[in-house]
């Protein structure tokens, strides 16, 4: 009788949830170990909002225990799940070591632990925390922003424009600033798209500075000056820093990470490293080209193919190919900007956006994410 195959799956959200249920649905005979630094999933996409808006939506809605909405109907023959934070990787053994120096011994192995941001670590939970006081950390956080008169929001992306909009609307006698290192907002996309965000941002009374970084963290949230890198200062009750990710990576040999600590992946998801075998990696944590919501679902999609692939020795193998970039961004509640890729790169009309996204999204988590809940 040959033994299970054993999947582990690392991280407990999008990407390390969905690739998890995946598995289950498209591969018989397996039993799949997901681990996750919380029990919770959080639906981080409507972090600006939640933030901002403290009464806007219950916690319930956004944030759900993983293996009760998610596993419930596997039994533990078919799925386990591990509440702790992998601490090291062997893949000559092919086992992950937790925190708790805890052992698992995998099969097959799917990396799949995300980002954090620097706001996160200054206790602004834009994105999923590695603790289990999610909760307490969005009170906390919705507190001192609603204690703060002026607010400076470091970055020109969609997270740094989308919370500088819901600031504003939420609190319009509040003073709010964004400092912008590059010379637009959302660079990314095509120059009217940037300028309709200023223009949507400026009539919310947001001021921004462009070609300036902020130098200073203001992590106490007392008023004090915030260095800008061209000599100038800001006084400011509260910085917010969204000015990029940081990978979970510390755990994974560097010799599978570039420079800036992501995991390097192939096309078929697969980490590609001599003598590495089994290895897979989807989402933030990875050197992918792609990683919004969209993308991670069909990096799912790969990576189960080719597990299957592997495992079954059925099929073809997948390659992801990112797609042209689509963004929506909404900017406060009854504006946005939405950049469409697959459509020739057009730019939707501003109430449009707010219609899609800024009424809606909150209420659809699970049809945004992919994730089925049970």
């Amino acid at each position: 009788m040959f033994e299970k195959v054993n999947i582990v799956v690392i991280g407990g959200s999008f990407g390390g949830i969905g690739v998890a249920q995946n598995i289950l649905a498209s591969i018989p005979n397996v039993k799949v170990t997901l681990i996750s630094t919380s029990k919770d999933w959080y639906f981080n996409i409507a972090a600006p909002r939640l933030l901002s808006w403290p009464n806007s939506t219950p916690f319930e809605k956004l944030i759900y225990p993983i293996k009760e909405n998610f596993f419930s109907k596997y039994s533990a023959a078919q799925f386990e799940f591990i509440h702790g934070t992998a601490a090291s990787l062997n893949t000559s053994a092919k086992t992950v070591t937790l925190s708790d120096s805890q052992s698992i011994s995998y099969s097959y192995l799917v990396i799949a632990t995300g980002s954090h941001t620097p706001a996160v670590d200054l206790g602004i939970p834009l994105k999923q925390s590695a603790t289990d006081s999610l909760s307490g950390d969005i009170q906390s956080a919705q507190k001192r922003i609603a204690d703060a008169s002026s607010i400076v929001i470091g970055g020109s992306g969609a997270v740094a424009i989308e919370m500088a909009g819901e600031l504003a609307e939420a609190y319009p006698k509040k003073c709010v600033t964004v400092v912008s290192a590059s010379t637009r907002l959302l660079p990314m996309l095509g120059e009217k798209a940037s300028a309709l965000a200023l223009k949507s941002l400026s009539n919310l009374g947001v001021k921004v500075l462009f070609g300036v970084r902020a130098l200073e963290k203001g992590r106490n949230g007392k008023k004090e000056p915030i260095a800008l890198d061209n000599g100038k200062v800001i006084e400011a009750d509260l910085y917010i820093p969204a000015t990029g990710v940081i990978p979970n990576s510390n755990f994974i040999p560097a010799t599978l990470l570039d420079a800036l600590g992501f995991l390097i992946i192939t096309p078929e998801q697969k980490v590609s490293s001599p003598g590495v075998s089994a290895v897979y990696g989807i989402g933030d944590v990875t050197t992918s080209p792609s990683k919004m919501a969209v993308a991670v679902t069909q990096q799912i999609a790969v990576t189960v193919a080719n597990l299957k692939n592997d495992i079954e020795k059925t099929g073809s193998r997948k390659a992801f190919q990112p797609g042209k970039l689509t963004m929506v961004v909404p900017i406060g509640g009854k504006a946005g900007v939405a950049q469409m890729g697959d459509l020739g790169g057009i730019v939707l009309w501003s109430w449009l956006v707010a219609l899609i996204k800024g009424n809606y999204f909150l209420g659809v988590p699970f049809m945004i994410s992919g994730l089925k809940k049970q």
